[in-house]
């Protein structure tokens, strides 16, 4: 978040009142964001009196002066913009545990069935009459299964099938046109496998859910898993507690365990890194052994690959950071980019991208 610097301020020495000249204060200012004196000096602002004027504490301790340069110093403001990102993300993933999440699907129509794939949008199951389910292919409905079980007389589409059918059970894996539909290697009964190779190696691990093409693929003795995407923990072998929605979501997740990856290619290199979480396309893609990180936001990295207990939250080229050590001539990001050294100390913690386009131009505050 940008500095406010609009006009010049009139300070008084010994004074806690701040008189700006073509100011808006009411607009780039809040109580409790720092004010940056002629002096250099950080002030906390207490009041926001009008649009060109300020209280300030502690009193200004510099010279009186007038027609003065300044600056709005938005202590709070990111925490703010982090909150409302969050709040928004988490309505949007209530409507999916609400409805998807849930098993709850719309009705849909021959032509656009409820239940559908992503890249064939009129094929999938939808509900035709109350209490029946039918099955659409091509926009085409070609067969329907009623209480009495699968109805004979639109199997195959406008030909009736030859037979009549009351029920379809199978001890095994049902294999429709390559796509497998059950409980994937070891026939474990708690897990669930849709989609070619799903859970293709699975021995012994149990309460995984595997959905779409080679997602948890290489699982052997893992449990609790979920991958939602082509090639979704397509590596993970003996990794527990993982949750992976998006195409190659956790792609090279090995042994990692708590992690979750919310978008297309996050946390995609992550190997043996656990308790990660990353939300936004290719968030925490180059992450490998790093451990306890938070991204947020598309193609948010943090500094380090193989570093822990690292933030990294990005709005196009402006970025918030959390890590170890100086970001300058290490971290690359925009101007009004801020950055936090974890391991910093007085004049060393916080940092304000306030130059140039590549990894330098980071002021410490």
């Amino acid at each position: 978040m940008a500095w406010y610097k609009t006009g010049t301020v009139s300070v008084t020495n010994n004074s806690a009142t701040v008189t700006g000249s073509g100011t808006n204060f009411v607009s780039g200012a809040q109580v409790g964001f720092g004010f940056q004196g002629p002096n250099g000096l950080v002030y906390e602002i207490t009041a926001i009196n009008s649009s060109t004027s300020l209280t300030i504490t502690p009193v200004y301790g510099g010279s009186t002066a007038s027609g003065q340069a300044y600056a709005i110093v938005p202590t709070q403001g990111l925490t703010a913009a982090l909150a409302s990102d969050v709040t928004d993300l988490i309505t949007d993933y209530q409507t999916v545990v609400d409805n998807a999440g849930a098993g709850k699907f719309g009705d849909g129509s021959a032509a656009s069935p409820g239940i559908r794939f992503v890249n064939d949008q009129d094929t999938g199951f939808f509900k035709d009459t109350p209490n029946e389910i039918a099955v659409s292919v091509g926009g085409t409905k070609v067969g329907e299964f009623t209480s009495t079980g699968i109805d004979g007389t639109v199997i195959g589409g406008t030909t009736a099938a030859a037979g009549s059918f009351t029920a379809i059970e199978s001890t095994n894996d049902a294999t429709v046109n390559g796509v497998t539909v059950g409980r994937g290697a070891g026939n474990i009964n708690t897990n669930t496998a849709n989609g070619y190779q799903a859970l293709n190696s699975n021995t012994t691990g149990v309460n995984n859910t595997a959905n779409s093409f080679q997602a948890l693929r290489s699982n052997t003795t893992g449990n609790n898993n979920t991958a939602n995407g082509y090639q979704a923990l397509n590596s993970s072998t003996t990794g527990s507690s993982n949750t992976a929605n998006g195409r190659s979501a956790l792609h090279s997740n090995t042994t990692g365990v708590n992690n979750t990856a919310n978008g297309y290619q996050a946390l995609n290199s992550n190997t043996t890194g656990s308790n990660n979480t990353a939300s936004g396309r290719e968030a925490l893609r180059s992450n490998t052994t790093g451990s306890s990180n938070t991204a947020l936001g598309k193609s948010a990295e943090a500094v380090s690959a193989t570093a822990s207990n690292q933030i990294a939250i990005r709005a196009g080229n402006t970025k918030w950071y959390s890590a170890a050590g100086s970001p300058e001539g290490v971290v690359t990001a925009g101007v009004g980019s801020m950055y936090t050294n974890n391991t910093g100390g007085t004049g060393t913690t916080l940092y304000v991208k306030e130059s140039g386009t590549g990894n330098t131009g980071w002021v410490s505050k």
